[in-house]
């Protein structure tokens, strides 16, 4: 898959991931890509479902986070996730727009993201960024 190496790409092979997103086409590109890889994938609409299934996996090794949802956006999200104590660690990859990142929005969440990646998101650049948590 473009520009990795094979045992890079296994690395990852086991690993569950948390999309969060309300737009149904980024939920299914990321889902398709990331378990063509081998990777479990669960899906929440909004921070509330995001929320839910941590309390009930525990086997969510990072979560992928829209910023812009309904209900509960991603900033409240990730503030809920970051107080919780058997979260406070667990990689949280925000997923924003160019608007939101050119308004520097992306540096107020530095101490909480585990890093961003831009809309519409690339499989190659959230397993580039997968790779680093390893």
């Amino acid at each position: 898959m473009g520009g990795f190496e094979q045992e890079e790409l296994r690395l990852l092979e086991d690993m569950t991931i948390l999309v969060v997103d309300d737009d149904i086409r980024n939920v299914y590109g990321l889902m398709n890509g990331l378990e063509k890889l081998n990777l479990t994938v669960h899906t929440a609409r909004n921070g509330y479902e995001c929320l839910e299934l941590l309390e009930k996996l525990h086997s969510i090794d990072a979560v992928l986070l829209d910023m812009n949802m309904p209900e509960m956006d991603g900033c409240e999200t990730i503030k809920r996730i970051r107080e919780h104590p058997d979260w406070n660690r667990l990689p949280v990859m925000v997923m924003a727009s160019p608007a939101w990142i050119r308004q520097g929005q992306v540096q107020h969440m530095d101490d909480e993201a585990t890093g961003y990646v831009q809309k519409p998101v690339q499989i190659s650049e959230v397993i580039s960024k997968l790779l680093t948590l390893l």
